[in-house]
């Protein structure tokens, strides 16, 4: 069997803020002078807008963290910071073949998680492009004699 990694981008667990927005769609709606103004609404319809109140909580995220609480913001969202790969390979994770990975140029970060799978982060320099790293380390791992 030859040794293969299968990518994917790594996606924050903390969920995407996207969604999130989607509380603050539609409070103000703008008439054809692009000024805010206000609808007549039905009982049901307001019943739902006291239900997708927003609330403080809604508007502020926050991380505990060894340096204190900070705030998740576009500047502190780990997955806007770094560009994340998860590679899951069909064969253990050892120092050596972790090792070569690692001297990849363009490579920022390297965790293994498990025996089969790790994440790594690619530098966002221009001259780092994900294809030619992630073929990189393809062609790395298949050189390895099977152990």
């Amino acid at each position: 069997m030859s040794k293969k990694i299968v990518w994917e981008k790594w996606h924050n667990p903390f969920g995407d803020d996207d969604g999130h927005l989607e509380k603050f769609k539609n409070i103000y709606q703008l008439d054809e002078n692009d000024s805010a103004s206000t609808t007549y609404k039905d009982s049901y319809e307001e019943e739902e807008d006291k239900n997708m109140a927003i609330t403080e909580t809604d508007q502020i995220k926050v991380m505990s963290t060894p340096m204190g609480i900070v705030p998740i913001t576009e500047h502190t969202d780990i997955s806007k910071i770094f560009n994340f790969w998860t590679g899951h390979s069909n064969f253990n994770l050892t120092a050596k073949v972790v090792n070569l990975i690692d001297k990849v140029d363009g490579i920022e970060t390297l965790d293994v998680f498990t025996r089969y799978r790790m994440r790594i982060g690619i530098g966002k320099h221009p001259s780092f492009q994900v294809g030619n790293i992630l073929n990189q380390i393809d062609t790395i791992v298949s050189g390895i004699a099977a152990e």
